[in-house]
């Protein structure tokens, strides 16, 4: 997959001075944008004390972002960008790239960039009546199935009895009676999610 990223802030000039570069030493477009894949690095040349570096990743609802000295995941703002605010320092005699927000310095200046695609959790009660009226006493088991899209792996759940386990593979089936629940973990956000319950109109339950 690419992955889109700007790289602006305070002091860094027209593109001409602070020149960004790939592997090969090819000049990018860092003010209005350039596309990475997983594994590449970039350059940023001719930096000096007291510039801000703000490493953008563009438009990334699917992904939980974090970066070096940013262990918690950007949140994006209006327009999906994830921001990571840095400085150039000058500390005994050498510059160095800090994170704005403790001062604390990344290691051999090199910004590390991880996408983690976020997930999301879906939970099934299941609620039973008896002549209109809710009755979830009668201790009747109904099946159900769920159906992932093929990007949700590791998905695991949990019912409301504390009963813990996993789903292998996209589909998994599971039992509920009136009054409980089950919840599903580790759902990725883009994948779209079925829950078909077996038909039990031969027993006199509609749903």
């Amino acid at each position: 997959k690419k992955f889109t990223f700007k790289v602006t802030g305070d002091g860094l000039g027209n593109e001409d001075k602070r020149i960004l570069v790939d592997e090969s030493g090819t000049k990018l477009t860092r003010v209005n944008g350039f596309e990475m894949t997983d594994g590449k690095t970039v350059t940023l040349k001719n930096v000096e004390a007291g510039m801000h570096v703000n490493v953008t990743e563009v438009d990334r609802y699917d992904y939980d972002v974090t970066a070096t000295n940013y262990s918690t995941p950007a949140t994006p703002n209006s327009n999906g960008e994830k921001t990571f605010n840095y400085e150039v320092e000058s500390r005994d005699g050498k510059l160095v790239l800090v994170d704005s927000a403790t001062k604390s310095v990344v290691a051999n200046n090199h910004i590390i960039v991880t996408n983690t695609p976020a997930t999301t959790s879906l939970t099934v009660t299941k609620a039973t009546k008896k002549d209109g009226v809710a009755d979830n006493n009668n201790q009747q088991e109904f099946e159900f199935t769920l159906t992932l899209g093929s990007n949700s792996k590791g998905v695991t759940w949990k019912k409301s009895d504390d009963t813990p386990g996993s789903v292998t593979g996209t589909s998994c089936t599971f039992k509920l009676k009136g009054g409980e629940s089950i919840t599903f973990s580790g759902i990725n956000v883009n994948d779209d999610v079925t829950v078909t319950e077996k038909d039990y109109t031969s027993e006199h339950y509609t749903t």
